[in-house]
């Protein structure tokens, strides 16, 4: 699991230490926008399929139990329709 959230004593990290973590780090990058560890899970799901895993991957790499609270990210990516459609054999009548 990539989001295993604890610290090296093996506790849980709460929400408010992620993203405390994330500011730190967003600053250091110089990106001059407000970032929470949800818009980085999701960003990192929707890219995840964007560059081809399969649903039960991201699932997995999220810790979803299945996949069913998984498809929701795949609301977000419409290159994946438009793909699909483009990859339909042409039918010549």
């Amino acid at each position: 699991m990539i989001f295993n959230l604890v610290n090296e004593k093996g506790n849980s990290i709460s929400d408010n230490g992620v993203n405390k973590c994330l500011k730190n780090w967003v600053q250091r990058a110089k990106i001059d926008k407000h970032i929470t560890f949800y818009c980085a899970r999701h960003t990192f799901a929707t890219q995840l399929l964007l560059y081809g895993a399969n649903l039960k991957t991201v699932a997995d790499a999220l810790g979803h139990a299945d996949t069913r609270n998984t498809i929701k990210y795949l609301n977000y990516i419409d290159s994946l329709k438009d793909d699909a459609v483009d990859n339909l054999p042409e039918i010549v009548f």
